[in-house]
């Protein structure tokens, strides 16, 4: 109707196309992960920074993220 030819697709393209489709997939899983990841980490210094608290240690840290966590 618009001209299309539709023509069958051998297994190399196939195999092409599924891999380029796989790597697609994976590149876009970490890139969502990673901002994500990025975005919580400026949620919890911006929360820091809004209780005014200055330079902490790893377990303060993790007692400020549980703490921030109840809240919600």
């Amino acid at each position: 109707e618009l001209g299309l030819i539709k023509q069958a697709i051998d297994a190399d393209t196939w195999n092409i196309i599924t891999t380029t489709n796989t790597v697609f997939l994976c590149v876009s899983t970490v890139i969502v992960t990673l901002v994500l990841f990025y975005v919580l980490l400026k949620v919890i210094k911006y929360s820091v920074l809004k209780d005014g608290k200055g330079k902490m240690c790893a377990m303060e840290y993790f007692n400020f993220i549980k703490k921030l966590l109840k809240e919600k």
